[in-house]
């Protein structure tokens, strides 16, 4: 772990930001109500915590600490156990909206000076705003008292900055220009309908950002989905068969089998829509693993191809990437073909004239 480095983690971040925040940095966390900006934050503390031994204080102006330390259970974050060894502090100010937000500011640093805290977040910083007389004073708050006393002791901080509905303006807009790293959370519509939890890094100091979209989700934790990368596999192996689940079929993928609750419906019709921007690779990548479980299994597979399709190109691959045989092919898959008075002749190969 780099010592300049604070890890986030969130599972897949630190990959894509040079191994976690700048340590004693202001992060601002920004997005609409629902998109896990709360359990971004909770899992930057109690992971700093269990894993990399660094205390941490998560002040709250919106949810009460029981209400917070129930939900966060779902997730697997025991705070109340944390809070037991002294290693986290939950600050509820939901009461303290109406008092001084320099009383506030007070109780923040004294809690970092007792614990010696290593992480802190405050959520939100929206709120901390609306209890200021001025939108100067906002600014005056950040630069003069959280990111210097911050950076002092090295207490790397997330502000959570809530954005309306609608709203393009995040929180009181200075936030971003003084803050060191800025990322935020949306559920963004894909496709017909399709929703998908987006995490944008716009800024981040002294980080190379190669790419500031990606996916992310919020099963078993906040988890962001790295950029596929193919590689060229260095051993060829036989195709190893999933167990079918009770009802169903495996897609020959674990990760489509999980999407789909358990694979495909026995007795069912499934339809792909393929559209015209998608190469035959992208498709064959989703369907061969079907076919290579079935033919694993002894399983005879019928097939009739798209056109443009080449018979005998895909029973090479199915043998070329799944480690078939050519009895097995033979005898377990059929494949419609076209009739072109070529003299090609295959066990596994049905000649049609197409009429």
């Amino acid at each position: 772990m780099a010592g300049d480095r604070a890890p986030t983690g969130i599972y897949g971040l630190d990959l894509l930001i040079d191994g976690g925040f700048p340590r004693g940095s202001l992060i601002l966390l920004a997005g609409n109500p629902g998109t896990g900006k709360t359990i971004f934050s909770a899992q930057y503390i109690y992971r700093g915590v269990k894993e990399y031994g660094e205390p941490g204080i998560y002040v709250s102006l919106c949810e009460s600490k029981d209400a917070f330390y129930k939900s966060m259970l779902r997730f697997g974050f025991d705070f109340s156990r944390l809070e037991e060894t002294g290693d986290f502090r939950y600050l509820d100010l939901v009461t303290m909206k109406g008092k001084g937000v320099s009383q506030i500011i007070r109780m923040i640093i004294d809690a970092i000076y007792e614990m010696k805290a290593k992480r802190l977040v405050i959520d939100s910083f929206s709120a901390l705003v609306q209890a200021l007389e001025k939108p100067i004073d906002a600014r005056i708050l950040l630069q003069t008292i959280l990111s210097r006393i911050i950076r002092a002791v090295k207490c790397t901080t997330i502000l959570v900055s809530e954005v309306p509905f609608g709203s393009e303006r995040i929180g009181a807009s200075v936030e971003e220009f003084v803050a060191d790293g800025v990322i935020i959370l949306r559920k963004g519509e894909h496709g017909e309908g399709r929703l998908a939890r987006e995490i944008s890094i716009t800024k981040m100091r002294g980080t190379r950002l190669t790419q500031p979209l990606y996916f992310f989700t919020l099963e078993d934790g906040f988890r962001v989905f790295q950029p596929l990368e193919l590689q060229r596999c260095e051993r060829k192996g036989r195709f190893r068969p999933i167990t079918d689940p009770p009802g169903r079929f495996s897609t020959g993928s674990s990760d489509l089998d999980r999407i789909l609750g358990g694979g495909y419906r026995k007795g069912g019709i499934v339809l792909f829509e393929i559209g015209e921007n998608i190469s035959n690779f992208n498709w064959q990548l989703i369907l061969f693993p079907t076919l290579a479980n079935f033919i694993a299994k002894n399983r005879g597979c019928l097939i009739v191809p798209m056109g443009g399709s080449d018979a005998g190109l895909l029973a090479s691959k199915m043998k070329r990437m799944y480690g078939f045989t050519d009895d097995e092919l033979n005898g377990l898959l059929r494949v419609f073909g076209l009739s072109a008075g070529d003299g090609m002749e295959s066990p596994y190969l049905i000649k049609v004239k197409g009429e």
